[in-house]
């Protein structure tokens, strides 16, 4: 099992690091569950972190899907290993997968390993986002890196409170 910390900027990746964070998570908690830092900070992240652990980038989890990979290719080019993508505004498989290849798409460059996750949120139904097993199949399809289970509210309420155990278990 690894450690993944979530950060805001340079000082906290420091603190990280220092506390033995194996991935450093740039996301900026105030905008959302996958709130993303400016470039600048995200640079400044990485930067910090020197290559000593992986860096991952929180993109967003709504809005345009050419925004969404205008901020792939942006996080690719400063040096991120892996950027996080979720579907809290949309449902329909389309959507899904159409926003999950323009990311993938962004995402993608020659100099760059930087991979995609898409995110999908246990309490999707009380947000209006993608189902799990939708975010599950689009990014089977699509060719995603992986897929990261979380929640939307951040109110205690947990993930298996949201899911359930056999619900969560039919993801894996």
């Amino acid at each position: 099992m690894r450690l993944l910390v979530s950060v805001r900027n340079a000082d906290e990746a420091r603190a990280a690091l220092a506390g033995g964070a194996e991935i450093i998570d740039a996301k900026e908690p105030t905008l959302g569950a996958l709130g993303p830092v400016s470039v600048e900070e995200l640079r400044s992240i990485i930067e910090a972190v020197g290559g000593m652990r992986p860096v991952s980038a929180a993109l967003g989890d709504s809005g345009d899907a050419d925004v969404l990979a205008s901020a792939a290719r942006a996080a690719a080019e400063a040096g991120a290993m892996f950027v996080k993508v979720g579907f809290a505004d949309v449902r329909e498989i389309r959507a899904v997968r159409e926003r999950l290849a323009r990311v993938m798409d962004g995402a993608l460059l020659p100099s760059s390993p930087c991979a995609v996750v898409a995110v999908a949120y246990a309490d999707w139904d009380e947000v209006g986002g993608a189902a799990p097993s939708t975010v599950l199949a689009a990014a089977a399809t699509e060719g995603a890196m992986g897929v990261l289970v979380d929640t939307v509210r951040k109110d205690g309420a947990g993930l298996f409170r949201c899911l359930g155990r056999a619900a969560l278990g039919s993801l894996v």
